[in-house]
């Protein structure tokens, strides 16, 4: 019996430290042509772009590479205003310089309560930074017991596992298809068809605009200004029946007065100031995403419009 409890003590201690070597050291692999860990090693970056799939599947990194400063384009599934200010943050005590700040302008995100929607985040980051994330998820309402604990059984024990375990591969694959955050070879694919975007469902409107999400924006705009860092905030065109929503015009509006009243200063560059034609459909995947053409375009347009800024 003794000797049982010693070999399942040991095995505990050696999952626990397999556990927090993990969530320390992943961030430490090679890169795989994405994500923070990349830019953390660059240490400055003369355009970064933070967002969700919008931003990954809307703008063409060979297009910005065109351009005569450095570009990076930081991507997660999901990423919400709470999720890119601590981002932010994280690159900024890694003394990461960034000169100009792009940030995903898509109301809906704005609209969700704080949520962890792509766990490759986890790897990308320090044991610190998923205590901080496990904080502010645990300030969602009407959590139960049973989910917080499932919620940090993923933070901490089973996310990443399966693409660590394979993790040259995972690396090599990635490094086939992205570079500097953005997804390669962008300009020949096409999108969907009329017919079929047309019969798309909108989203509809959510539970409001959440305070947690729109305390980030504030504070994603107050840290730009402490480190001297020139921010904008920029909305990815959608295929034009998600703009004449009226939810989407609503939530859209009532952001870009907040950060122009917070910021004292327009920062928010709108998808109708730089897009191209948002009614043609090869421009679109769905009504949310470009297609690879679209945001092709869109690129060509926005880096005319950034070197003027």
């Amino acid at each position: 019996m003794k000797r049982l409890f010693i070999a399942i003590l040991l095995s505990l201690i050696v999952i626990a430290a397999l556990i927090a070597v993990k969530n320390e050291y992943a961030r430490f692999l090679p890169s795989a042509g994405l994500g923070m860990s990349a830019l953390v090693q660059r240490g400055h970056i003369d355009n970064l772009f933070i967002g969700a799939s919008t931003f990954r599947k809307g703008l063409d990194i060979e297009v910005l590479e065109q351009m005569q400063q450095q570009s990076y384009i930081l991507t997660y599934n999901g990423n919400q205003p709470v999720l890119m200010l601590m981002q932010l943050e994280y690159l900024l005590r890694n003394h990461v310089s960034i000169g100009h700040l792009y940030i995903d302008f898509y109301p809906y995100t704005v609209a969700q309560t704080p949520s962890l929607s792509d766990t490759r985040l986890l790897a990308d980051t320090d044991t610190q930074f998923k205590f901080e994330l496990s904080r502010q998820l645990s300030q969602t309402p009407n959590q139960s017991i049973s989910d917080r604990l499932t919620q940090l059984y993923e933070l901490f024990v089973s996310a990443n596992n399966t693409s660590l375990l394979w993790y040259p591969i995972y690396r090599k694959v990635n490094l086939s298809r992205n570079r500097n955050g953005g997804l390669l070879h962008m300009a020949n694919q096409t999108g969907s068809t009329k017919e079929h975007l047309d019969q798309l469902p909108h989203f509809g409107k959510r539970d409001g605009l959440q305070p947690q999400q729109m305390e980030a924006l504030a504070r994603i705009i107050e840290l730009c200004k402490q480190n001297q860092i020139q921010l904008h905030f920029l909305e990815i065109p959608k295929y034009h029946l998600l703009l004449q929503d009226p939810d989407y015009i609503e939530y859209a509006n009532t952001i870009a007065s907040f950060i122009v009243d917070t910021a004292k200063d327009d920062i928010v560059i709108r998808a109708d100031q730089v897009a191209p034609d948002t009614t043609n459909p090869a421009f679109f995947s769905d009504l949310v995403h470009m297609s690879g053409m679209g945001a092709h375009a869109f690129t060509q347009a926005l880096a005319k419009k950034i070197g003027s800024i």
